[in-house]
């Protein structure tokens, strides 16, 4: 009896001692990485926000100086003097090894000084305003081409109709009756008459602003000689025949 053991203390005090184990330790390695890990993405982000706040000072002067340029009445370009930035980079390659990785990449250079802007003085704008006035005044004053001599010439087609035909140089290149009616008889291929439209059987009715459908043959003939002489000669046959 006295060596004998309850089941029942023994069972609770297995169970009192399972309770009591402590749970082994966590990695250390794991918290540190986490620490790294916020402390890099940190810094990339403070290194973000000062290359906007740089970028955003560079555009700033820019639209200044642009600003300034254009109530000097400049039309060229503004030189840049001087650029804020002051973002640290470092060159892929050139970081050493086994440091943390805080670097950001390298902005592009700022571009090169532009030559300094010059206004365009008033005496340079006068003296353009001057020629180009001169230049329009000698335009306006220039002669006009004399105009291009031409006789018109007035024929009633046999639909009754009436038609009126320019001709410009002689021979006119067709040939008409020699007592009224005027009719033509004949006209020239690829003349002057044929060129401007001119058919047989088309009667003449006025020369220039004269009637002539009543006029004699031997009036008509002269009176169209004259009229003809104020028109250039391109050929050698006569400019209008009567015919028989």
């Amino acid at each position: 009896m006295g060596n004998t053991v309850d089941a029942c203390c023994c069972s609770d005090d297995a169970e009192t001692q399972q309770d009591n184990k402590v749970p082994p330790p966590r990695a250390a390695h794991s918290t540190s990485a986490i620490a790294k890990r916020d402390k890099k993405l940190a810094s990339m982000l403070e290194k973000m926000v000062e290359f906007a706040e740089a970028s955003a000072t560079t555009q700033a002067e820019a639209a200044k100086h642009d600003n300034a340029a254009e109530a000097d009445g400049c039309d060229g370009f503004v030189e840049i003097t001087s650029i804020s930035q002051d973002t640290t980079c470092t060159s892929p390659g050139k970081q050493a090894k086994g440091a943390k990785d805080t670097s950001m990449p390298c902005p592009a250079p700022p571009p090169a000084a532009l030559p300094p802007c010059t206004p365009r003085s008033s005496s340079a704008q006068q003296r353009q305003r001057t020629q180009t006035d001169g230049n329009s005044a000698n335009a306006s004053t220039l002669p006009l081409p004399p105009p291009q001599p031409s006789l018109p010439i007035t024929f009633k087609l046999p639909d009754s109709r009436s038609k009126m035909i320019l001709f410009s140089h002689t021979p006119l290149g067709f040939n008409f009756a020699k007592s009224p009616p005027y009719t033509v008889h004949h006209v020239e291929p690829g003349g002057h008459a044929d060129t401007v439209g001119v058919c047989s059987g088309w009667e003449i009715i006025t020369v220039g602003s004269q009637d002539i459908s009543n006029m004699a043959g031997k009036d008509l003939f002269g009176f169209l000689k004259e009229k003809l002489t104020l028109l250039p000669n391109r050929g050698k046959p006569s400019p209008a025949k009567q015919g028989k």
